[in-house]
């Protein structure tokens, strides 16, 4: 007997309120897929207010705007935000990166020195900062860095 293709079975209930489908994006959100921070996350997003967001999760977080990988990398970050304002009106972006990140090549690659650390986080998100102004000159960029005490703004570094 053939198998009913149009037949499913979820394997796991969950309601989604269809309303959100229009929703107005709060901030694009760029933080790294790292996990051990995600947590700190959550709750920081909420503490700021930020109820709907667009999430990305590339590694090493905002280090995609301002040392990619490859070049590709950027243009593909910069179409998802492209979609983010076009769809959800997003006017915020937040850039986020992260203490001992591997993509960044650890905390060892700054000799255990978190002066260093952040000096490389601040200028980069200078960078990135820059990168996305570029293209959109009216959105507000805000950018941090995340630890394992907390987060820190780096948009005036």
């Amino acid at each position: 007997m053939e198998k009913d293709i149009m037949r499913s079975q979820y394997i796991f209930l969950y309601p989604s309120p269809l309303d959100l489908a229009h929703y107005t994006a709060d901030a694009f959100v760029v933080w790294c897929f790292d996990d051990r921070f995600r947590e700190g996350e959550i709750a920081f997003l909420e503490h700021m207010g930020v109820r709907h967001r667009d999430p990305e999760s590339p590694a090493g977080g905002a280090k995609i705007f301002f040392d990619p990988e490859k070049e590709s990398d950027q243009d593909f970050m910069r179409r998802e935000l492209e979609k983010s304002v076009r769809l959800h009106g997003t006017e915020k972006v937040w850039l986020f990166t992260h203490h001992d990140c591997g993509a960044c090549g650890g905390f060892a690659r700054f000799d255990n020195d978190h002066d260093k650390e952040i000096s490389y986080h601040g200028q980069g998100h200078r960078r990135a900062k820059d990168f996305v102004k570029k293209y959109f000159s009216a959105i507000e960029v805000r950018t941090f860095f995340v630890d394992e005490k907390g987060v820190i703004e780096t948009t005036d570094f």
